[in-house]
């Protein structure tokens, strides 16, 4: 536990925390006019169509991620078989 600590220790960022100016504090906490708004931040732009090229390459994903599935569940299935096998023909004889 103690190794856990001095780890997550290593890892964080240490020093004096800065506040911020008194002013630019007190900027922001003043409510502004409901005007337009300012250019202060940056431009978020929504595309006007869906890129649906990203739709079917996900869904191509998709497809063989459940194919790659169910192949492993066939060989798991195959090889449980023959282990089964395997083991009552070693019983036996």
């Amino acid at each position: 536990m103690a190794l856990l600590i001095a780890l997550a220790g290593a890892f964080t960022l240490t020093g004096a925390a800065t506040a911020a100016t008194p002013t630019a504090a007190h900027s922001i906490a003043q409510t502004t006019d409901a005007g337009t708004p300012t250019n202060s931040g940056p431009e978020i732009t929504t595309p006007q169509q869906p890129d649906t090229s990203l739709k079917t390459e996900t869904k191509n994903k998709l497809w063989i991620g459940g194919i790659a599935v169910l192949l492993f569940a066939f060989v798991y299935w195959r090889n449980k078989r023959r282990y089964s096998k395997w083991r009552k023909a070693r019983k036996a004889g």
